[in-house]
C-alpha cells in the first residue's frame, strides 16, 4: 500500500505553482472568468427557458474546465510545463460528464444522510476525475471510481486531514480579499495531483 504525507504534497503543491506561476495563474483567471460570465449570461435572459439552456451550456464548459484543471495539475507532476489550452482539451471528457453526475448524486445524498457518508464517498472516490484525466481517451467509467477506491484504501483518514489542511489553505485565500484564491487553488490542485501520483506508485516529477 502507497502512502503519502501532508507536508510533502502542501509543500510540492507550493513549489509546483510557484515554479509554474504564470501559466497556472492565467488558468485560474480563466477558470473563474468563465464561471463569472455564464452567471451573468444566464441572469441577462427573463425567459426561464434560455436561462437553462444558458445554465446547462455552462454547467458542461465548467466540467471541461475542471477536467482540464486536473490534466494541468497531473503534467506539472510528470515535469511538463502546463499550457491555457490543455483546459479545453476533450480527452475523456464523455466518460468524465457520466462520473461527476454520479459522483455529485452520491455525495449529495451522502451529506443529506447526516453528512458523514457524504464525506466518506468523497474520500473514496474523489480522485475519479484524475484517473480519467490520467487515462485519457482510453479512460472508462467503472474504472474511474474503482481506481480511485483502490488507491485510497488505507489512506482515507490521512485524506481526510489533508482535505482539512487544503481548505484552511483556501480560507486564507479568501480571506486576502480573495484574490489569494488565484494562489491558494493552484497550490492546492497541484498537491491533490502529488497525491494522486504517489497512492498510484507513479513517477513524481522533481521540483527545486
Amino acid at each position: 500500500m502507497n502512502t503519502f504525507s501532508i507536508g510533502d504534497a502542501v509543500g510540492y503543491g507550493w513549489r509546483g505553482f510557484w515554479k509554474n506561476i504564470g501559466p497556472l495563474i492565467l488558468i485560474a483567471i480563466v477558470v473563474f472568468a468563465v464561471n463569472v460570465v455564464v452567471s451573468l449570461l444566464a441572469a441577462a435572459f427573463d425567459n426561464a427557458a434560455l436561462q437553462i439552456i444558458v445554465r446547462f451550456i455552462g454547467w458542461l464548459i465548467g466540467l471541461l474546465i475542471s477536467l482540464g484543471w486536473i490534466r494541468v495539475a497531473l503534467k506539472i507532476t510528470a515535469g511538463e510545463r502546463p499550457e491555457i489550452a490543455n483546459l479545453f482539451e476533450f480527452d475523456g471528457f464523455p466518460v468524465y460528464i457520466g462520473a461527476s453526475i454520479v459522483f455529485s448524486i452520491a455525495f449529495a445524498v451522502g451529506l443529506v444522510l447526516c453528512i458523514i457518508p457524504g464525506i466518506i464517498v468523497y474520500l473514496i472516490w474523489g480522485f475519479y476525475g484524475y484517473v480519467i484525466a490520467d487515462r485519457g481517451e482510453g479512460a472508462t467509467f467503472s474504472e474511474a471510481f474503482s481506481r480511485s477506491a483502490e488507491i485510497t484504501k488505507g489512506n482515507r483518514g490521512q485524506l481526510f486531514l489533508f482535505g482539512i489542511v487544503l481548505f484552511l489553505i483556501n480560507i486564507v485565500g479568501l480571506l486576502l480579499c480573495g484574490i489569494g484564491v488565484l494562489f491558494t487553488s493552484g497550490i492546492s490542485i497541484v498537491a491533490i495531483a502529488y497525491v494522486y501520483r504517489t497512492l498510484s506508485g507513479e513517477p513524481v516529477a522533481e521540483i527545486v
